[in-house]
Order: C-alpha cells, then structure tokens, then sequence
C-alpha cells in the first residue's frame, strides 16, 4: 500500500511539500498506531481524499480548520456540493484532469472563504483509483507578492519620472533592468540591452576600459565610476558618467548592483574648450612675458599661476606654494623697500597695487619688471588675498634708455656752438634757434623771444 511521507508527531521526518520530487515510499508506523490516521494528523497542511466521484473520503485536521465546519458537513459529499462555484474555477480542471491523467498537479486558486478572499496551493496526487489533494493557505504570500508587485511598480513609476538613466543588475553583472530613459536616450527597443547587449553601445575606443572597470568593481565589490562615450538616438556618441553601487543584504553579500547614466557631454566640451582657451592663453602670456600670481596672505603662500617662477629665476616647482619673501630676495637691493612699502599701502588701503623693480637673476642678469595687483577683503576688512599681473618690461626700459640717450645727444649738439639749428612753422616764423644760430646772425636770444624772426625777415 502506498504510503506519503510525512512526519509523525514525535518522529520528524521529511515534510509532505517534498512529495513529488521524490516519490512515494513505505514507512512503517509505530505499533498499535492506525497508518491512516497518524497520516491524517501528522501532515501540518489541509488534506482531503477524493473518490472518482470527486465525493470527499477523507480530510484532516488542518482542512477542517482551514475551512471551519465539522467533519460531518463535508464527508460524503462532492467536492462541488462542499463548495459550491469550485466546479468552475481553474482548481476544478486540474483536479478532472489529474484524476484522468493519473499525474501529480500543482495550482494555485483565490476563493471567497467567510467573505474573505483566500488563496490556496493545491497539490495533487493519484492514491488508488482516487486523488490525494494537500493544500495550504498561502493568502499570506500572496499579499506579499501583491505588496512586492506594487513597491516595484511604484518603484518603476519614480525611476521613469527621473530625468536620468536608472539600470541594474545581479550580482554577476548581468543587467537585468533599464528605465524608459535609457531606451529614449539610445533610441533601442525596451529590453533589447539585457544581459550584456548594453556594451555595444558605446564607442569602441572606450569599451576595454570600460569592461575592465566593471570587471574589477564585481570582482572586489569597489563603486563603478567611469567617462565613457555612448550611442545616442540623434546619431552620435555622447559623453556619458556611468556609477554604480552594490546592494548587500544583512551578511554583507552583494545581492544586487544599481547604477546610473548622466550626460556630461556639454561639460565635456566645454571642458576642452576651456582647456584650449587656456592653452591659447598661457602661450599668448609666455609671448608677452607676463606673469600672473595669487598670494594667500593668510597662509602666506604664492600661487604662481604662469610664468612668475621663471620671471623670476626659479626652478620649476619652486615658485608654486612658495612664501613671499621667497620672491623679494630676487628684487633688487636698492628697489626693495619701495616694493614692500608699496605693496603694505595697498593691503591698509585696498586700493589697487602698482609698482615698478629690478630681479636678480642667479645667472647675474636684471630684469626689469611692472606689477599690478587687486586685494580681496573679508567680511572684517582684513586683506586675505591680492591676485595680479607681472610684465617683463626690459626691453621696454632698454628703448626707453636708448631713446633718452639718443634726445640727450641730439640736445648736446643743439647746445653746441658749432652748428646753428631753427626750426619754423609753416608760415615762415621761427619757433626754435639754438645760440649757434642766432650768433651766425647776429642776433641775441634775447631779441628773439621779444620779437621773434621770420624766414622773410632774413
């Protein structure tokens, strides 16, 4: 006679669940114990035996409890006659169809039960030229899922609203969601990126390091941080952020990785721009020999910015982070003071800074040096920075010189009594004579700034 397992009341054994996957088997009851009913008491879900009738021939205590009436109001009886509308439900056609195939069937079926609606799991079993049916109340999982149901729709419902891309995947990389931005963005069919689909789209340049990120964050469990270019539906690679962080349950496993796509693609561009602007602009200053610096009073360290280091004759590195005394013992012994005054003036005063000097280079060479400089105050007054420019005017001071020297010689030989120079308007009148002239002519200065003289005159 074919027996379930089941469990005896005080012999744990397997539990009814597993019967189907591993068959029926013969156990032997205690003495004196009916079989019949020790399996009727011992199984902790609802069972009923069915003749080929569909009439009830046996039901347990947890049927009884399940569906609370007697004993008496269900023996005997048709399964459709103890609850009536079951001939009609899903629950009814694997029941015919288990007790006509002779074949183990599981179901699942909601039914109104005391004016609740119920949920049951029923398994079925043939026994005999009968059906051995176990059920059990799985109401309780079934909100569950509902609840879970709902928390993941409303958890989509939020992620689509997001103006960004929203994806995850299991542990092992394999992605298994993407929001509806990512297949606008990319302008691809809804779950045609699953699994590991989502890599063709980005620029083949990028996809190694791309891969060997992700790669090593699911290997060591590290955030996934990466620049990348991806596909986008106006028919270009965009540059794209991709994060990611792992989920992990109460052990510490990783059960799950949520990651994100931001556009950075202006940023991106702009970025270069500025780059090259900046570029363009420290080459244009290299040319003109300007130098730009910051000082942080309070710190009391340069910012050297471009090219002061060098103005200065220090070695690279050496400028940046470097206290301001560091730049004064490369200005001339005789120019000093007039700097530090100066500079002082313009931290008690904020006005602007202005101020002409000479460097001593290491090489023994001078340079000739303009700065300006703006102070920015806090909200007491004190002075906390001053930012500015520094202009090598060396050549500027050579052709300066070159140009006083030339005036200073051509006014020597004005001077002379050698040679006799005028100058004259346009109308003939003298305007300029040195004493050359005027004694070539027997004239004193004195006559020609009384009366002047005149081309005609002469």
């Amino acid at each position: 006679k074919n027996l379930f397992w089941v469990r005896f009341a005080d012999h744990a054994l397997n539990d009814a669940r597993q019967l189907g996957e591993t068959g029926p088997a013969i156990v032997a009851p205690p003495a004196g114990v009916n079989e019949e009913e020790l399996i009727l008491q011992a199984i902790d879900e609802g069972f009923i035996l069915l003749d080929p009738e569909f009439r009830v021939r046996r039901i347990n205590e947890e049927a009884l409890r399940i569906d609370g009436r007697p004993r008496a109001a269900i023996l005997g009886r048709t399964h459709w006659e103890v609850w009536p509308g079951s001939e009609q439900l899903p629950l009814a056609d694997a029941y015919r169809r288990a007790m006509r195939e002779r074949i183990r069937l599981t179901v699942e079926q909601l039914y109104r039960h005391e004016g609740e609606d119920m949920w049951i799991e029923a398994r079925t079993y043939p026994f005999g030229d009968g059906l051995a049916v176990f059920y059990r109340d799985i109401t309780g999982r079934k909100e569950q899922e509902r609840a879970l149901r709902e928390s993941e729709a409303q958890f989509r419902s939020i992620i689509d609203a997001i103006p960004q891309v929203v994806w995850s995947t299991r542990p092992d990389g394999y992605h298994d969601y993407f929001n509806r931005q990512w297949y606008e963005y990319a302008g691809i069919p809804e779950g045609s990126t699953d699994g590991f689909g989502w890599a063709e789209l980005y620029h083949p340049d990028d996809q190694p390091r791309l891969m060997a990120r992700w790669r090593h964050s699911l290997e060591t469990g590290e955030p996934y941080e990466i620049e990348y270019r991806c596909w986008h539906h106006s028919g270009q690679f965009r540059w794209t952020l991709g994060r990611a962080l792992p989920v992990r349950d109460e052990d510490g496993r990783i059960v799950r990785w949520m990651g994100t796509c931001t556009d950075i693609h202006e940023q991106i561009m702009m970025q270069g721009q500025l780059r090259d602007t900046q570029a363009r602009l420290e080459a244009a200053l290299a040319a003109a020999e300007i130098g730009t610096w910051t000082w942080d009073i309070v710190a009391d360290r340069i910012g050297a910015g471009r090219n002061p280091g060098p103005m200065f004759g220090m070695a690279p590195g050496q400028a940046e982070g470097a206290p301001i005394a560091a730049f004064f013992e490369r200005i001339h012994a005789d120019d000093i003071g007039l700097v530090r005054s100066s500079i002082a003036a313009s931290l008690a005063s904020g006005e602007p800074y202005y101020e002409r000097f000479r460097v001593c280079l290491p090489d023994g060479a001078v340079r000739f040096m303009q700065a300006r400089g703006t102070v920015t105050a806090g909200a007491d007054g004190k002075a906390l920075r001053m930012s500015g420019a520094m202009l090598d005017i060396t050549r500027q001071h050579q052709a300066e010189q070159a140009r006083l020297l030339s005036e200073s010689k051509f006014r020597t030989i004005v001077q002379s009594d050698v040679i006799g120079i005028a100058q004259y308007r346009y109308d003939g009148t003298l305007a300029e004579v040195n004493d050359a002239f005027l004694k070539m002519l027997g004239y004193t200065p004195e006559h020609f700034q009384r009366h002047g003289l005149s081309w005609r005159e002469l």
